[in-house]
Formats: structure tokens, sequence, C-alpha cells
């Protein structure tokens, strides 16, 4: 079970506001809770286009790798976002990968342990 504080970001959300307490609620139980540690921690570009990821503390880094060898930021996820919505509707990776900027708290949900999740955004307007 999430925190409050996490379950408040998840309601005002520009993806979730509009939906039922208990939808949002079971939506909330059946994402996966994630920790990464220091400034170092990882997500691979494999799996980047197979889940949907939400900061729920701390800031994620997408970086984009250069065929000179050197990480290139592309953008910055703090609390309160959601990530890689776009890869995972898509089902193509975006090609970069994330790295955490110190402690971070990620909430993540893939396909199959989140059905209802998947339908909101089969069926969102909603562009990230």
């Amino acid at each position: 079970m999430l925190d409050q504080k996490v379950m408040k970001m998840l309601r005002e959300s520009p993806l979730l506001k509009d939906l039922e307490e208990d939808l949002i609620v079971q939506i909330a139980n059946s994402g996966r809770q994630l920790t990464m540690k220091g400034r170092y921690g990882r997500i691979d570009k494999s799996d980047l286009s197979r889940r949907l990821y939400f900061v729920a503390s701390g800031e994620m880094r997408m970086l984009r790798m250069a065929p000179d060898g050197q990480e290139h930021l592309l953008q910055r996820f703090k609390a309160g976002e959601f990530f890689c919505l776009s890869a995972l509707s898509s089902g193509h990776g975006c090609n970069n990968v994330m790295v955490s900027s110190g402690r971070v708290e990620l909430v993540c949900w893939g396909m199959i342990r989140s059905v209802p999740l998947f339908r909101i955004i089969q069926g969102s307007t909603i562009m990230f």
C-alpha cells in the first residue's frame, strides 16, 4: 500500500485526476514500489518500453548515449511525474536510459500487473 503523500500525488496527476477514488486505489495497489539508492541507480532501456513509472520522491534523469560515448541529458522527471508513457503505449523503446540523482522512490506498472491502468491509458487523450 502506498503512503498518503504518494496517493495524493497520484490523485492530482493529469492522467488520473478525473477517475473515481476506488479505481485510483486499485491502480495504486497494482503498482510495484522501487527504491533507487545513490546517484547511480539505472533503469535499462529495455525496461523503459515495458513499464510505466511514477516518481514518488527524488528526481530521475533521461540520458541518451552519443556515438562518441558521452551521455547527454534529455529530460528530468521530478516527484509527481510519470515517465515512459509514450514508449509503453506504442510498444517502441525510447533508446535512452534513466539514472537516479540521489535516492529516488518510484512506483511502476507493467501491463500484466495493472489492466485497469492500461485501459485508461489506451482511452486517454492526454499527451506527455
